[in-house]
């Protein structure tokens, strides 16, 4: 009869909305044969994740796959797409662990949720509020911040997105915005500034109290927080508005 104690999920970068993970998700457990520390040094293993200790969906399974054993512990990579989705949308999960051909009758809790998949999953909750009132079911980024103001020709979208990295309160996932991630932000009581957005003409401006859009592009009283050569097609903001600088508009 085997058992699983010790079981964890370990994550040793911070995960950043929209980027890779450069170190996988980690399952890690030890292995007990009985009430002693599995003494083979390899096993096959599979693992699968289930939203319930005894019935519930089985959120992803990953294996059969031989996996090293060190005095019964163990480290099985969770690289699956649908896992790290599911660590995400799930507060609570439970592992099943099949080793060889016998599968445990007991699911285990995860006990440790890194921090940073814990603020992903705030992050997807809160967008998943603004989807459910709109039908917007995008959970692209929210506004996080702008850089100073800037005029002319920026280099295109790989030192635009180097800008914004190194503003406050942006991670080095951070973007130049688009239209939509704009207009969540703003609907979600973020305030966001004046500022240029995706598309060399692209200028986003909150309206003034008597309901003016200051587009930069000469119009006013405009219905349109948008300036009227709004492109989410170039992200890349090169050409002088009104020869004036503005900040660029963050996401992330």
């Amino acid at each position: 009869m085997i058992a699983l104690l010790g079981a964890g999920v370990g994550l040793n970068l911070a995960l950043a909305d929209g980027a890779p993970l450069s170190e996988p998700l980690v399952y890690s457990g030890a292995i007990f044969r009985a009430g002693e520390p599995d003494a083979a040094a390899r096993r096959t293993i599979t693992i699968a994740l289930w939203t319930g200790p005894t019935d519930g969906e089985r959120v992803c399974s990953v294996g059969p796959r031989g996996t090293p054993l060190d005095a019964g512990r163990f480290r099985f990579v969770l690289d699956d797409a649908e896992c790290l989705a599911g660590i995400q949308r799930h507060s609570d999960l439970w592992v099943q662990l099949t080793v060889d051909a016998e599968t445990l009758d007991a699911r285990t809790h995860i006990a440790a949720v890194p921090y940073a998949i814990e603020a992903e999953r705030a992050r997807i909750s809160q967008r998943h509020v603004l989807a459910n009132e709109t039908g917007n079911t995008s959970v692209g980024g929210l506004f996080c911040g702008a850089t100073e103001p800037l005029n002319g020709a920026l280099g295109g979208y790989v030192a635009v997105r180097a800008r914004c990295a190194r503003v406050s309160g942006c991670s080095p996932s951070a973007h130049l915005c688009n239209g939509d991630e704009i207009t969540r932000s703003a609907a979600l009581g973020i305030t966001v500034p004046d500022g240029r957005t995706t598309g060399p003409f692209a200028y986003y401006s909150a309206s003034t109290a008597d309901g003016e859009v200051n587009d930069c592009d000469g119009f006013t009283r405009a219905s349109s927080r948008f300036s009227h050569a709004w492109s989410q097609t170039a992200p890349s903001p090169s050409i002088l508005q009104c020869d004036a600088a503005h900040p660029l508009l963050c996401c992330d």
